[in-house]
């Protein structure tokens, strides 16, 4: 799922940083929480493997911040 989510960022011009399992929960295993970046902000997407798409994009300022919302995002 790595490569999935890389190369969709990829595609709307971001650098790939983490992702990480939305929940522990076995249905869930098709959602990601994936932190990027580009040259004027961080975001913070929910990526759904089902539909290879980034949803719910958190767009911030600094690394702290996008840190803290990548951390905290269920």
């Amino acid at each position: 799922m790595k490569q999935e989510i890389i190369k969709e960022v990829e595609r709307v011009g971001y650098t790939y940083l983490n992702h990480r399992p939305l929940t522990n929960h076995p249905d869930d295993w098709y959602l990601q929480v994936v932190l990027a970046k580009n040259s004027r902000e961080y975001v913070v997407w929910l990526f759904n493997a089902t539909r290879n798409t980034l949803n719910e994009g958190n767009y911030l300022e600094t690394e702290e911040q996008a840190v803290a919302a990548y951390n905290s995002k269920k």
